[in-house]
């Protein structure tokens, strides 16, 4: 995504389930839908670029080979269940100010 310099939305669903997706880098978006990574198993590098003001529900949910993420200063808001039951160990938040929403099992179940 980072070859889309415009991208300012990615809709619900838009790589769901994407087994041959390895790494993607995240634009400041307007908008974000849900579930846009879910059960991308082989995932396991994201960038998301500074600008990103909300993580949207579901976002990285079963992303099993995602070891570690490194959340933008600009994050105020992640969604619910948005890593839950990724491989996440590293979790590196860059904001000044802690996000001032972090929904419902936003990390639920990561690995051990």
């Amino acid at each position: 995504m980072s070859n889309c310099p415009n991208l300012s939305k990615i809709g619900e669903y838009a790589f769901y389930n994407c087994e041959n997706l390895r790494k993607v880098e995240i634009p400041a978006l307007e908008s974000w839908g849900g579930s846009d990574f879910s059960y991308c198993t082989n995932l396991s590098e994201v960038i998301l670029a500074e600008g990103l003001i909300v993580i949207g529900n579901w976002s990285f949910e079963n992303t099993k080979a995602l070891k570690s993420i490194i959340i933008p200063s600009t994050v105020c808001g992640i969604g619910k269940y948005a890593f839950s039951y990724t491989g996440l160990k590293s979790i590196y938040m860059k904001p000044v100010v802690p996000p001032s929403e972090v929904l419902t099992d936003a990390f639920r179940n990561l690995a051990a």
